[in-house]
């Protein structure tokens, strides 16, 4: 056996590759850990035994009203509401009486578009319109 060579196997790439799977896996795992020196977030909880302070609720009268986004293609539209102008599309309306609204657009060159929306306290109505072109063909 003097003389002979013995044959190994290379695993040092399998190795390798084992080592930088649990590499990638000890990354991830301390990216998403809540300790703030490591990851750079707060912790959820205090070291004082203190429960976590709360923001205190908003006042009942910020939710009171409510709120209309008016979006239309093409934009620019007159915007009516219940027969007064309020401007011009794309529009954000606030601290609007939660209530049923009558909503007219109008634009040159386009159909007149009215739209009835209910608004409730506190939330936030969207609405995107289509303008129709008007046909010159009477």
């Amino acid at each position: 056996m003097i003389g002979q060579i013995v044959k190994t196997k290379k695993v040092a790439p399998f190795h390798f590759s084992i080592l930088l799977i649990i590499f990638l896996m000890m990354t991830v795992f301390i990216q998403n850990c809540s300790l703030p020196l490591i990851s750079g977030r707060k912790p959820d909880w205090q070291p004082s035994g203190r429960p976590p302070t709360v923001n205190p609720p908003a006042s009942p009268n910020a939710s009171a009203y409510a709120a209309l986004n008016i979006k239309t293609e093409p934009p620019g539209c007159h915007v009516y509401l219940d027969g007064q102008m309020v401007g011009l599309s794309p529009l954000r309306l606030e601290n609007l009486e939660p209530q049923l609204y009558t909503i007219q657009l109008i634009l040159t060159g386009y159909k007149t578009r009215d739209r009835s929306v209910a608004l409730y306290r506190g939330k936030t109505k969207s609405i995107d319109v289509l303008m129709d072109v008007v046909d010159d063909q009477k």
